[in-house]
Order: structure tokens, then C-alpha cells, then sequence
């Protein structure tokens, strides 16, 4: 699977997603909008998020900030941070 998104601890507090090339933005909307939110929902206390672009920098076509927003303005509350990391700067 291109886009992977698991509980990085048992105490879900770090959700991790994994990006491996290629992947499509309709992907990126399953595992933001569908799975991660579902898990943020799933729990109370505050949640990291981890997204593991490494493996998988090569971006779809399309605007990434444009596809960011909208994931990002469907999170609920209990979000606490989002780490990005990369094997390049973009």
C-alpha cells in the first residue's frame, strides 16, 4: 500500500502515516480525512501525528498546500501536532 497509517504507541497518543511513490491524492484524502481522523475520533487526549514522506516525496500532481488545507481543516480538536518528515527540503 502506498499510504499506511497505524497507532505508533499503545497508549495512542502518535498516529504514524507512511508515504511510499507513488501515491494519488485520493489516497492522501483516505488516509487523512477517513483513517486518521476515524483514530483522532476514536480517542479524548491530545494526539501527534507523524507523516513519514521518506519513502515517498514524489507529490502527485496537483497543489500540495491546496490538499494540505483541506485535510487539515477537517481535524477535530484533540490534534496536538503534526510532524513532517522528509528526505527533502520540497
Amino acid at each position: 500500500m502506498p499510504v499506511t497509517v497505524e497507532w505508533m504507541d499503545d497508549a495512542h497518543t502518535i498516529i504514524l502515516q507512511t508515504y511510499i511513490t507513488p501515491w494519488t491524492w485520493d489516497e492522501f484524502y483516505e488516509a487523512t480525512a477517513g483513517q486518521t481522523i476515524s483514530m483522532l475520533n476514536a480517542v479524548e487526549h491530545p494526539v501527534y501525528i507523524i507523516s513519514d514522506y521518506t519513502q515517498g516525496i514524489t507529490l502527485p500532481t496537483g497543489s500540495a498546500l491546496t490538499h494540505a488545507r483541506n485535510a487539515l481543516s477537517k481535524t477535530p480538536p484533540n490534534l496536538a501536532g503534526l510532524y513532517i518528515i522528509s528526505s527533502s527540503a520540497f
